[in-house]
């Protein structure tokens, strides 16, 4: 037997959809299969760059409202030389 969360989820999946994630500056993208409510989408920085401490990936999820989750770009990671 189905709960009522099931059906509920089941409809909201169907019926919302983000449409192509954003663009993410200096990073690479993995295409989603589908773009609709709970799917991912994984950036990776690309050499040199980071999000922010040393974090090179990042996943941002289609959420109920039809937005992706917040993600920032990528910035060029400096290195000291002495």
């Amino acid at each position: 037997m189905l709960s009522r969360y099931t059906v509920f989820s089941d409809v909201l999946d169907s019926a919302v959809d983000c449409g192509p994630p954003p663009a993410v500056l200096h990073a690479s993208i993995s295409i989603p299969e589908r773009t609709s409510y709970l799917s991912d989408v994984t950036y990776t920085c690309l050499p040199g760059h980071f999000f922010h401490r040393d974090v090179f990936d990042k996943t941002v999820t289609c959420q109920a409202d039809g937005v992706w989750s917040d993600v920032n770009a990528c910035v060029r990671k400096f290195t000291r030389f002495y």
